[in-house]
């Protein structure tokens, strides 16, 4: 089912919602400048969302989620955000801004594209939590940052699992928080010429918890590797951070490369070209090879050993 605002307002809101409240396949489009929250869905409380497109949502003022709001405990699952705009400043969370409000239950998000989106701060998915859980997530090609993390002050701090970030036009995560980035790859993220690129930290002094960034890829950004503007203790180990184009792999802190298993080299995927950023069995990232013993990156190997050498027309030609 189709539900299109036709730019009059919110297409969908509701409050106090608990996990027996289920919004669920929808495609939500065309909603407009409702007020501060959420254009397209506006739900706030602790319900189960999946299954749903939210699209083309706009606002021309201040607003936080311009395709999603999403405040409280929520289960968000099998969910595309994507085409959901605005250039005003202040604006948080293009496809969705997911904030906490004390709920018992912290934000689950697994199994979300989001792609197209723009905002202020957090062009595809700006969330602020002290805790949370979100995987399998294909934030890709929005305007800004890809994704946007605050907070994480009081709990663990969010865990970002197993999800692919690729050419969003500011970094694919940036992070003013505690919390743990995992088997995750990045690639083609970033402006060129710029050190703004794969994985960008904001100060922390004020939340002095250790961020951790672990068994990632991080690889041919437009920008830099891994930059952070306040170094405080951190984890860095076992990712793989390679061919970044602007500065240097690692801006603002020492470069990891050769400590806590961190490596820099070309991660051979089967078919980046094509997107398929699995790993060839010879991937210096695939457990079998790298000193950790551990996968680096969103996928595992995905084909066998592929190699190459100059040649000419005339050779191939003669090998039929």
């Amino acid at each position: 089912m189709i539900i299109d605002g036709l730019t009059q307002g919110r297409v969908i809101g509701g409050e106090n919602l608990v996990p027996q409240n289920e919004i669920a396949y929808l495609t939500i489009r065309g909603g407009h400048e409702p007020g501060l929250y959420g254009s397209g869905l506006m739900a706030v409380g602790d319900p189960v969302l999946h299954d749903l497109i939210i699209e083309e949502c706009t606002s021309t003022t201040v607003i936080y989620g311009i395709g999603l709001y999403k405040k409280g405990g929520a289960t968000i699952t099998d969910c595309v955000l994507r085409n959901n705009r605005s250039s005003a400043e202040g604006t948080r969370g293009g496809g969705a801004c997911l904030l906490a409000d004390g709920n018992a239950h912290p934000i689950t998000a697994r199994n979300l594209e989001v792609y197209g989106n723009q905002a202020d701060t957090g062009d595809g998915i700006y969330f602020n939590d002290d805790d949370g859980y979100l995987e399998n997530l294909y934030i890709h090609d929005n305007f800004g940052s890809g994704m946007a993390v605050y907070y994480g002050s009081s709990g663990l701090g969010p865990i970002i699992e197993n999800s692919l970030f690729a050419n969003n036009a500011g970094s694919g995560l940036t992070f003013d928080a505690s919390l743990t980035v995992r088997n995750c790859t990045f690639v083609g993220n970033g402006t060129v010429g710029s050190w703004v690129g794969a994985i960008s930290s904001g100060s922390t002094w004020d939340y002095p918890k250790n961020p951790t960034i672990e068994q990632c890829i991080v690889v041919n950004n437009l920008g830099s590797g891994i930059s952070w503007w306040d170094p405080t203790p951190y984890t860095i180990a076992c990712n793989n951070v390679y061919g970044n184009a602007f500065y240097a792999q690692y801006v603002n802190l020492p470069d990891q490369t050769g400590y806590d298993g961190n490596i820099s080299a070309d991660p051979e995927f089967c078919g980046a070209s094509a997107g398929n950023f699995g790993l060839q069995a010879d991937s210096p990232c695939a457990p079998a090879n790298n000193t950790c013993g551990l996968l680096m990156g969103a996928y595992p190997v995905a084909c066998g050993k592929t190699s190459t050498q100059e040649t000419s027309w005339g050779a191939i030609k003669a090998l039929y």
